[in-house]
């Protein structure tokens, strides 16, 4: 630990700086938390800190810890859909005890949230939503976006085909659309974003990375000081390509280089994408001609054109049924199916079947 911090004296920083500790499960290392935690925090005392758990560990020390340091804590839980991530802590008594001990320590001074993700299984926004403020009350819910195939479980919660693809559209426009998402806190960033972008006439010269590890002021280490792709992998762990994930040193920051990602801009479709904006290139690491990019490539379409359709809803009054691009699939450019029978849909008039009228 003390040759981490040590590591320190080297990168040329500002004293307000945001930690945020991963795991895994960060708490299975509770002991090296304390000490790194102590450390930053003496070193840099006006810097913040957070942590993402599944809140299965928590006790009264490390609920002591979390205050003590003023961490923000975001539990990790799909709501309806959290078998498809794993045990549900709410289900053992004891945990759920120190889980909510530390939800009504935390919830008054907007600390505490819970990231929920959307997938083929776990589809419903609404739904997640309804089982939160059963389970844990009137809480922030964060995340609230659909998968990343980056693994062999994001890819089997993907949607997989044009069929599913639809029936997720018409579901999120409907449930965006009736505003009952209120705890989401996509909702509001989602379509603040997309306006504010055509305001201000924003080229896509200005859109980072969605991760924003693309970012000069981000970057994602391990205790050795090996500096990493992002914060979801490892030093010993490699892309789809083979390429090692470890992409510099701490002790030779001029030298880091995210050669395991591409940037949207080095992406063939992503330019040319009408839900760019949105998207901003959904996970970086990912191969252009992988399977893993073609299924994150369509989740990420599928929910982001439903964005820009509330969006474009929220300024005109319309409902966007169609984008006419010669580089978007039939699938792509009827955005709720409503050109064919295929469907279930009998004609372009069918606009009730998102909840509204034509």
């Amino acid at each position: 630990i003390a040759e981490f911090i040590k590591k320190f004296d080297n990168v040329s920083i500002g004293e307000e700086l945001k930690f945020e500790l991963w795991g895994g499960e960060p708490f299975l290392y509770f002991e090296k938390m304390q000490m790194v935690t102590e450390q930053l925090h003496k070193k840099y005392p006006k810097a913040t800190f957070s942590v993402i758990t599944n809140g299965s560990l928590l006790n009264q020390e490390i609920i002591d810890f979390i205050q003590k340091y003023k961490f923000s804590v975001s539990i990790s839980h799909d709501g309806i859909g959290q078998k498809t991530r794993g045990q549900d802590p709410l289900e053992d008594a004891d945990k759920k005890k120190w889980l909510f001990k530390l939800r009504n320590l935390l919830v008054p001074d907007n600390r505490f949230s819970v990231n929920a993700m959307i997938h083929k299984n776990n589809d419903s926004r609404l739904e997640v939503q309804k089982w939160m403020i059963n389970n844990f009350g009137m809480i922030a819910i964060g995340e609230g976006g659909t998968v990343d195939a980056y693994d062999e479980g994001g890819a089997s919660m993907s949607w997989q085909s044009e069929e599913e693809h639809i029936g997720y559209r018409r579901k999120a426009f409907r449930e965006i659309m009736n505003r009952k998402i209120n705890q989401f806190s996509i909702l509001n960033q989602k379509l603040e974003h997309f306006i504010t972008s055509l305001k201000e006439q924003r080229p896509s010269s200005s859109l980072g990375q969605k991760c924003s590890m693309d970012r000069p002021d981000n970057m994602s280490v391990d205790l050795n000081g090996n500096v990493t792709t992002c914060q979801n992998v490892t030093a010993s762990s490699h892309n789809p390509d083979g390429m090692s994930h470890s992409i510099g040193h701490m002790d030779d920051l001029e030298s880091v280089n995210i050669k395991t990602g591409t940037h949207w801009s080095d992406r063939e479709e992503c330019p040319k994408c009408p839900v760019l904006h949105l998207c901003q290139g959904s996970c970086l690491f990912l191969s252009p001609n992988s399977k893993e990019w073609k299924l994150s490539c369509d989740n990420s379409y599928s929910d982001n054109v439903v964005w820009l359709a509330a969006g474009l809803y929220e300024i005109t009054g319309y409902v966007l049924y169609r984008i006419e691009n010669d580089d978007l699939s039939e699938y792509r450019k009827d955005v709720f199916g409503f050109n064919t029978t295929k469907y279930g849909v009998e004609d372009e008039n069918s606009a009730k079947i998102l909840g509204g009228k034509a």
